[in-house]
């Protein structure tokens, strides 16, 4: 507060006028302040842009990262198991063909069959866990060990395939395996003669424990998975598989 007198007044008429105004040192603290504020407001503004930056980055390195382990399934998936499954669904296909022709014969010598047999199993060899043919009773006349006895009657995919005219290859549920208690997909052909009768089935395994592990080859980081189902999107296998602990 600061009080004026004009002295250009008559003595007795003098008027104190009174100015109000802010001091030098109030000025100067409400400047500190105004800068104060305006710093701070400049480092939150340059800590948003920041978050919204690392925010960006993180989500552009995780799509990033997420395509490449897809693609690293995907080629898997290619390379491996499609092939494997090529390589069964051939022999198969192959074998059901041939074996009423070469049942048939009059002119293979003895043990041909086997022989025949025992040279498509070869085929197979690191593609597929089993190859077997089973009469049309259900007997498994070919692919198994010396001593072993199967009849596969009484299974589901002998009685789908039986009762069935199609000749796609047909592919079952996942079972535990008579002779190996392995949990196995079974790739199976019906085999045909000459006059549409029922000879057989002649079919190949996948075990699906190994399949597990052919998927733990693809990088898909520490937080993917993958997880195979059929076509009609039943659950086969998964990497990493929590319930084995794999």
């Amino acid at each position: 507060m600061f009080r004026f007198v004009d002295q250009s007044t008559p003595p007795g008429v003098r008027q104190a006028v009174s100015l109000t105004g802010a001091s030098p040192l109030t000025g100067e603290l409400h400047r500190l302040r105004r800068k104060l504020i305006l710093s701070w407001l400049a480092v939150v503004c340059i800590f948003a842009v920041a978050a919204a930056g690392f925010i960006t980055y993180s989500h552009s390195h995780f799509m990033a990262q997420a395509t490449e382990q897809a693609t690293n399934g995907v080629t898997l998936l290619q390379n491996t198991i499609k092939g494997d499954l090529g390589v069964i669904e051939s022999v198969v296909n192959g074998m059901a063909a041939e074996y009423p022709h070469l049942k048939n014969s009059q002119y293979l010598p003895p043990g041909e069959v086997a022989h025949y047999f025992a040279q498509q199993a070869g085929i197979l060899v690191g593609h597929s866990d089993l190859f077997r043919l089973a009469d049309a009773n259900g007997t498994v006349l070919y692919g198994l060990k010396a001593g072993e006895q199967l009849n596969v009657s009484d299974s589901s995919f002998f009685q789908s395939i039986k009762n069935s005219l199609d000749r796609k290859l047909y592919f079952s549920h996942p079972v535990r395996d008579a002779l190996s208690g392995i949990r196995t997909i079974y790739l199976a052909q019906r085999i045909t003669g000459s006059g549409g009768e029922f000879l057989g089935v002649v079919y190949g395994g996948i075990d699906l424990d190994r399949l597990s592990k052919e998927l733990a080859k693809a990088n898909v980081g520490r937080t993917g998975s993958i997880m195979l189902r059929d076509a009609e999107m039943r659950y086969l296998t998964r990497f990493p598989n929590f319930t084995t602990g794999g």
